[in-house]
C-alpha cells in the first residue's frame, strides 16, 4: 500500500519537513511537495518510484469537482514529488484531502492524504 506525506516547500534530499498540511491563501501561489513512503511498513520505508512513473493529485475545488496536478519527481530522490499551483487556480480550492494516482510500469496505485489542505480565511471579519 502506498501512502504520501506533505513536505515543506523547500524540501530537497535529506532535508525536509513533515507537515500536517498546507495551509493556503485564494489567490496565492501555493508551492508544495510530497513524499511517497510504504504504508503497509512499520518504519514507512520511503517509496522510489521509478523513473518513467508519473504522479497527479486531485485537490478538491469548491464547486464539488477536483484540480488535477501533475508532480514532477526530484531528480536525485523520486520519492519526492513537487508541484506548484499558480494563483489563478488557487482561489476554486477548497481544501480538504487529497488524492493522488501513481502509475508506474503499466500498475496503478492510489491514496488519500486526509486533511491535506486548508484554507486560510485573510481580511476583516
Amino acid at each position: 500500500m502506498l501512502g504520501a506525506k506533505i513536505l515543506n516547500s523547500s524540501a530537497t534530499l535529506n532535508t525536509f519537513e513533515v507537515l500536517g498540511s498546507i495551509d493556503f491563501v485564494a489567490g496565492s501561489e501555493i508551492a508544495f511537495n510530497i513524499r511517497l513512503f510504504q504504508a503497509e511498513r512499520a518504519d514507512q520505508l520511503r517509496y522510489v518510484a521509478d523513473a518513467g512513473a508519473t504522479l497527479e493529485f486531485l485537490l478538491p475545488k469548491k464547486d464539488g469537482t477536483d484540480l488535477t496536478v501533475s508532480m514532477t519527481a526530484l531528480s536525485d530522490d523520486r520519492s519526492i514529488w513537487q508541484a506548484t499551483i499558480d494563483e489563478t487556480d488557487s482561489p476554486d480550492l477548497a481544501g480538504g484531502n487529497i488524492s493522488f494516482t501513481l502509475v508506474e510500469g503499466g500498475k496503478t496505485s492510489k491514496g488519500t492524504i486526509q486533511n491535506a489542505m486548508s484554507l486560510v480565511i485573510t481580511g476583516a471579519c
